[in-house]
Parts: C-alpha cells; structure tokens; sequence
C-alpha cells in the first residue's frame, strides 16, 4: 500500500518501530515518524487529528500529529509526527523498586 500527504507527496514508511492497539509506527528520517492506524476512517478519529493540526498544538514533550496521511484511494490513513527521544515511560516508571 502506498501513502500520500495532503500534498500529494509520497510517505516512504521505513522500518517498523512499534505496534499497538490502534496502529502501526513506522520510521520516516532522523525526525518524523507515521503512524498508520489498522481501522482509520473513523470521522472522530480524523477530526480529531485535523483539529490538532489546524491548531498547530505542540509541546516539546508530546509528539502531535504534524499532517495528516491519506492510503492510495484518499482515505484518512493516519498521520506524520515527531520522532520521541529519551526514555521509553512505561520502563522508566513502572519499576516495582519505585514503588517501595
């Protein structure tokens, strides 16, 4: 399957990085990670991520949605968002240790 921007630029998804309930992470560059959802088209879902978008919400420790990403039939796919750095949180605090 292939994915475009709202541009029409193509979305090359690199290697996968992780998987959960709602979708699939893929590597984009040193920077940009995709999120591609296994169910995407549902309306709250993507006025959801166009509403975070449209607003331009961003904080240095949350990763938003920077643009949407649509499959070859123009579809809501999913969207393009900052890499995360640092630590992964569920290793970083649920430690039993921590909770003594």
């Amino acid at each position: 399957m292939n994915y475009f921007t709202s541009q029409h630029k193509q979305v090359v998804l690199g290697k996968e990085l992780a998987r959960g309930g709602e979708g699939v992470v893929y590597d984009l560059d040193d920077t940009l990670v995709t999120k591609i959802f296994y169910e995407p088209y549902s309306n709250n879902r993507f006025e959801k991520i166009r509403c975070f978008i449209s607003k331009g919400i961003k904080h240095k420790n949350v990763c938003t949605p920077l643009e949407l990403v649509y499959d070859e039939q123009g579809k809501f796919a999913g969207y393009i968002m900052t890499k995360a750095t640092g630590a992964v949180l569920k290793l970083s605090i649920l430690q039993p240790q921590l909770f003594r």
